[in-house]
């Protein structure tokens, strides 16, 4: 496509953006299509990638893909090991695109679709995917480090210890919920049980095949994790049917919460390339495949929202918690005043993730003629993802391996994914 193309490709997807904008914007107090705001979500998106994230990377950080990353300097086989740049983006897609957003923007509808459409377009593209690029590019250029030592090597070392027990410590917090969501999701769950136990041998498996047996052949153990991952959901149901194999899976909540302790302790202790990025990407089909399943659906449907822009509870009297919908830069987390959305825009969890365990895990960080960063993943992520998130919201009726291309990082040994 030649340069007037490409101008013209952007143009429109402006035009549409605004298009939609403007009649989401103009509509108030009627019910709109869901496509609407679809349609101004992706637009939204892909221009701010394009444009807003070519500009922070050439301007702001001045990108260089020639520096050598950590990655390349430490190649240990442990925390330092250059991966796919596939892999690598189902990895960092998995971290950040876990239960929080499913959590997040369903409190938030309280009230009405708007002030959390609002803030995931906003927040997002201003806020949380510049945090993640920024910190991913200031932690590759510092050796990978994480921003409790990024603070202690600026500050001094009482301020880094104070960074690092305040890191720890929302950590703790933030996987305690987390995990609380995963484990009343499991409770009694054999299909689901069954199917994420079976992603983990899975994932054992295209880690070594990726290492040993065919370095660099993403497009084989795609293929295989994706026919194996399809495979493990339908026999999950036959599992749930069987008297025979469904007591074998079917557990407390109790039960499910020390078998999470136990993965996240030797998903820590094994290499990032054996376990964590392997099933982080393995999971990724399902997440992605999830999102295009919700986009098409709701572009051959073209379902209505019955659900108001604002309802009542917007004057912070809600049912499920309390607060007013304004926009406060809060620490950790995102927030419509007692609207928390987790993994929304600035959130110190992904700041992590984008910092220590995916800094030093590019070969190169880059950008191509087309704008589109090959470093900035952290960022990307977060922008399809919002999209995903945003599609269910909006609906009320209702690797690791040695490839040439990728890079890998330090992986923060905290509990795993």
């Amino acid at each position: 496509m030649n340069k007037s193309g490409k101008y013209l490709v952007w143009t429109v997807l402006s035009v549409m953006g605004a298009f939609a904008l403007g009649y989401i914007a103009l509509n108030r107090g009627e019910q709109i299509n869901a496509l609407w705001i679809v349609v101004a979500s992706v637009c939204i998106y892909l221009i701010a990638y394009r444009f807003y994230g070519l500009y922070i990377a050439k301007n702001v950080l001045a990108v260089d893909p020639t520096r050598m990353t950590p990655a390349v300097r430490h190649n240990d086989g442990l925390d330092y090991v250059p991966t796919d740049k596939k892999v690598l983006f189902g990895h960092h897609f998995a971290a950040i695109a876990g239960a929080g957003p499913l959590v997040g923007p369903v409190l938030a509808a309280q009230m009405g679709y708007l002030p959390g459409m609002i803030w995931l377009l906003a927040g997002v593209v201003l806020a949380g995917a510049v945090q993640d690029f920024m910190v991913l590019f200031v932690s590759t250029r510092r050796d990978g480090r994480s921003l409790g030592e990024l603070v202690k090597e600026e500050m001094g070392p009482t301020a880094g210890v104070i960074a690092l027990v305040a890191c720890f410590m929302i950590m703790v917090i933030i996987l305690a919920v987390l995990a609380m969501i995963v484990v009343k999701a499991l409770t009694h769950s054999p299909w689901g049980t069954y199917t994420v136990a079976f992603t983990i041998p899975l994932a054992l498996f295209m880690g070594i095949y990726l290492r040993y047996l065919r370095p660099g052949r993403i497009g084989e153990v795609s293929v295989i994790g994706l026919v194996f991952l399809i495979f493990a959901i339908i026999s999950g149901g036959w599992v749930a049917e069987s008297p025979t194999w469904a007591p074998y899976f079917d557990f407390t909540g109790v039960q499910l919460t020390w078998m999470l302790v136990g993965y996240g302790f030797v998903a820590a202790v094994l290499p990032v390339w054996l376990l964590l990025a392997p099933r982080d990407y393995l999971s990724t089909f399902l997440k992605i495949g999830t999102i295009v399943g919700l986009a098409v659906g709701i572009l051959i449907m073209r379902p209505t929202l019955t659900m108001p822009a604002l309802t009542k509870f917007v004057d912070g009297t809600g049912p499920v918690w309390t607060g007013k919908p304004v926009p406060v830069p809060v620490y950790h987390h995102r927030l419509w005043r007692g609207v928390w959305l987790p993994c929304a825009d600035l959130f110190r969890h992904h700041a992590e993730d984008a910092g220590e365990r995916r800094a030093g895990l590019f070969y190169r960080l880059r950008w191509n003629v087309d704008g589109i960063l090959r470093g900035d993943y952290g960022a990307g992520f977060r922008l399809y993802h919002r999209s995903g998130r945003l599609l269910c919201h909006e609906q009320p009726n209702g690797g690791a391996g040695s490839g040439r291309d990728g890079g890998c990082g330090r992986f923060c040994r905290a509990g795993g994914e």
